[in-house]
This record gives C-alpha cells, structure tokens and sequence, in this order.
C-alpha cells in the first residue's frame, strides 16, 4: 500500500514538502531489516561523490532458513529535491542482500536520505531504521581585482581624475564549475558607492565597477563575493 502527501506553500524561500507513504502487509512473510551507510559519509565538498551501500537482512535465522532477502526492488530517496534532483529517487533490485547507489555531482547543502526495500515472495518489506543526514560543502572560487583600466600606478597609487569613468574589473572563477552571484567593492569595510552595490557577476565570473560616482580621496578597494549555492563566499 504506497501513498503520497503534499504540502504546499507560499512562504518565500520555503518549497512545497513532499513524503511518499509505504507500508506492507506481513503475514506469512518473514521480517527484514534495512541499513545504510554512506562512503565517504564527510569531507564532501561540491561536485560532490559519494556511495550508499545498502543491506537487507532476516530478523530471524529460522524464518526460512536456506533463504535470504533477493531480488525485490530497493529504493534510495534522497532529499531536499533541488539539490541533485536527477538523482532524489534510485531504484536496484536486492543481490545477495546488498544494494549499492553511486551519487555524482552533488550540489552544495545538507542532504536527508533513506533506503526502503519492497520485499519479495518470502521477505516482507522494510526501510532503513533512521534517516541518514550528510552534508555537501561549498567549493572556494578565486576571486581576483583587476587593476583600473588604461591607469598607471606612480609609487604603487593609481591616480584617477573625479568623475571620470574608470573601470575595475572583479572576477571569481572555480576549476570545478562556474560561480554565480554578485560582488561587493568595498573601500575598507564600508561600501565604495552605494549605486553599484552589489554587482551582479556576468555569465563569465565577472563584475565591473566604475569610478565616476566617487568622491575625491583615497580608496582601498576590496571585494566581497556574495556565494552561491555552490561556491562559499570568499573577500
């Protein structure tokens, strides 16, 4: 008997919940029991790959003896979905009691999983005793700030003239993907202009600040990447 619940709702930044519901009728079949674990369970950083290795075994040595649990279906659920949802769902058949699931790619975020096994002719159903939580990390990108374009430094000070257009150039780049999100320019701790706060990053990684709205003085410019899903927020 499987059933599904949805729970929907319009708060921001909060998606629909969802639970699939299972039970299974054990009369004349032997009970089982179901158990995970993950290889590597920590450390794992974004694109993130890791293995569950699931085991179905008998409660009880005399229930058939001879027999082990073989051959029904056993599915990996994996949530929240927007997180690796090509992979939310995997079904195997049972072998010698054991399943094994491969998950590649997996995005930043903490991640909630467990293992149900639907039985077979002589083994009832049965899902792991505990949902099993595991966390992906963010990668670091590089962020690099250019030098302001066509100035050149006297004594390691660029010096350009109030209200003039000048750009400067901030790119974060990641050997494992690309980063989204924006970028702020920073003169200290404060920010540089509050027009262009923040920049958002191009296709390309990039964020571009101008120099016309700053007031005479000297700046040290720094910049703050805002992160992503992905990629951990780095100055």
């Amino acid at each position: 008997s499987q059933g599904t619940m949805s729970v929907p709702t319009d708060a921001v930044n909060a998606p629909t919940s969802n639970a699939s519901l299972a039970a299974w009728s054990v009369n004349n079949l032997c009970l089982t029991t179901t158990t995970i674990t993950l290889t590597p369970s920590s450390g794992l950083t974004y694109p993130a790959t890791t293995t569950v290795a699931a085991t179905v075994v008998p409660v009880s040595s005399t229930c058939s003896p001879g027999n082990i649990p073989t051959g029904g279906k056993i599915v990996l659920t994996l949530a929240p979905q927007a997180k690796g949802s090509s992979q939310s769902t995997q079904t195997q058949t049972l072998s010698n009691e054991k399943a094994s699931f491969n998950l590649t790619g997996l995005n930043g975020g903490t991640y909630i999983m467990f293992v149900s096994y639907k039985g077979d002719t002589i083994f009832g159903g049965s899902s792991s005793s505990r949902t099993f939580s595991f966390v992906v990390a963010r990668a670091t990108p590089t962020v690099t700030l250019g030098e302001p374009a066509g100035v050149t430094p006297v004594n390691g000070v660029y010096y350009v003239l109030q209200g003039s257009t000048t750009a400067i150039q901030a790119t974060v780049t990641s050997a494992v993907g690309s980063p989204t999100g924006s970028v702020q320019f920073l003169n200290g701790t404060a920010v540089a202009d509050p027009a262009q706060n923040p920049v958002t990053l191009s296709g390309g990684g990039t964020a571009t600040f101008n120099t016309s709205n700053l007031a005479a003085g000297t700046y040290v410019l720094t910049t703050a990447y805002s992160g992503d899903l992905n990629f951990a927020t780095v100055t």
